[in-house]
């Protein structure tokens, strides 16, 4: 499964239960900072593993945020 978007991801997500979602955090409609927070809200998908593949340079404290929800 393929999404354009964040917004999009996250209705595919709740809609067809992946195993894992690959997530990058540079994208267009909203970030995948809010992305996360989304999908962590909704039971739907909370327990959803998520990847980070990105190409974003991270600060120290972003790494803490993802490292606490994915």
């Amino acid at each position: 499964l393929q999404a354009g978007n964040g917004q999009s991801g996250i209705a595919l997500a709740s809609e067809r239960q992946p195993d894992l979602i690959i997530l990058d955090l540079l994208m267009p409609v909203m970030n995948g900072f809010e992305v996360i927070e989304r999908l962590r809200g909704d039971p739907r998908t909370a327990e959803i593993p998520v990847l980070i593949y990105t190409s974003k340079d991270l600060t120290i404290a972003e790494r803490e945020q993802l490292n606490r929800h994915v």
